[in-house]
Order: structure tokens, then C-alpha cells, then sequence
């Protein structure tokens, strides 16, 4: 089932994409070995959902949503994002994982969503878990085709007394790829982050 982008986000834009030149483009970060191997045949961009199923993913609610624009805070369109993660336990949907049939089979794992022509995206998906030394983090892809604009990750805010990037925490921008959380009704979440992208690279 194919989610629709809010009417909240559709009437304001993200704070602080319009108002600031040039912006800084978003960091890219390593894809990571858990990219699917085979793409689920439900790909939108509800993870928590997959179609045919009866049951619903486990886990924390969170929709994720913003917009993609270039450095002059311009809105791109036809955008394509692809956003891949850990469920609520942790396990990806990649046949790699070694825990892989510890997975959630309602969780999705991969969703894809199309940009809007003023540059909105939205996913609804589950928090993801951290694994091993890895706190929890989306992985995403940002294309304009076949051509890949952007691959990178996000991080959700620091928990009290976490410090240092460490083995988990990859990236040296690390603060311009975390979330900016709000809660919401019945204990889910709202996540909103803006991709800038650098018109060369399209």
C-alpha cells in the first residue's frame, strides 16, 4: 500500500532548507554489504506493511519525511529514494545477514519513494535496531534514472553519554545525517531531514 505524503509537510517546508545560500551538500556515507540482494515485490514506500500480508511489522512507528533540493535551496523533482534498514530486531532482509531467519516477515526492509514536484518525499517504516557496533541508522540511495546522485546514511540522535564516532558511527559529518525527531500521536515518531544535492552531480 502505497503511502501518501501528509498534509502538515505538504503545506510547510522543512526548516531551514529556504532560508540559507549556498547549502552545504549532504554528506555521502558507505552503502554497506546489506543493499538487497533480491528486492521485495512490495518495494513502496510503507515498510510496514506488505502486500497480501495480514500481520503488520513489530516495532516503533516513525515517518521519515523531507525534501531533496539543490544548494540553492531549489526543489528537485522526480527524484527517486531508496531507503533500506534493519527491522525492529535488528536483522536486514538480505540473504548475507547471518541471522536473517530471525527476521520480521511483515517488515518490508526496502521501500522506494518518488520525489514531488516541490522536492517532498515520505516513508513510514519501523525505528530501525543497532547490531553489533552499529547504533541504529537508514541506509539511502538517491537517484535521478539509473544514475545514483547520493548514497549515504542517516543516524538518529545520540542517546545521553554516547560519545566519539567509534566503529558504529562512520561518518565524520555525522551531524549533518541525523534526524531531527518529534514525537507523535500513539507512540510513534516523526523524522524529518532534507537531502541537499550538488547539481553537478546530476
Amino acid at each position: 500500500m502505497r503511502w501518501t505524503i501528509p498534509a502538515a509537510l505538504a503545506a510547510t517546508l522543512s526548516a531551514g532548507v529556504a532560508l540559507a545560500q549556498p547549502l552545504s551538500p549532504t554528506p555521502r556515507d558507505v552503502e554497506g554489504p546489506y543493499y538487497p540482494d533480491i528486492l521485495p515485490a512490495d518495494s513502496d514506500n510503507d515498510l510496514t506493511v506488505i502486500r497480501g500480508k495480514q500481520s503488520a511489522a513489530r516495532g516503533r512507528r516513525i515517518r521519515l519525511e523531507g525534501r531533496v533540493v539543490d544548494r540553492a535551496a531549489r526543489p528537485l523533482s522526480g527524484v527517486r529514494i531508496e531507503l533500506w534498514q534493519t527491522d525492529a530486531g535488528g536483522r536486514y532482509i538480505h540473504s548475507g545477514d547471518p541471522l536473517r531467519a530471525e527476521r520480521d516477515p511483515a517488515f518490508q526492509g526496502f521501500g522506494a519513494a518518488l520525489t514531488d514536484e516541490q522536492g517532498r518525499y515520505a516513508f513510514r517504516t519501523v525505528v530501525p535496531a543497532g547490531y553489533a557496533s552499529r547504533p541504529p541508522h537508514f541506509h539511502l540511495r538517491l537517484l535521478r534514472g539509473e544514475r545514483a546522485l547520493l548514497v549515504t546514511q542517516l543516524y538518529l540522535p545520540r542517546r545521553s553519554g554516547e560519545r566519539g564516532i567509534g566503529p558504529g558511527r562512520l561518518s565524520l559529518r555525522e551531524a549533518a545525517q541525523t534526524v531531527r525527531l518529534e514525537p507523535a500521536a500513539a507512540d510513534a515518531l516523526v523524522g524529518h531531514f532534507d537531502f541537499v544535492l550538488d547539481r553537478s552531480a546530476e
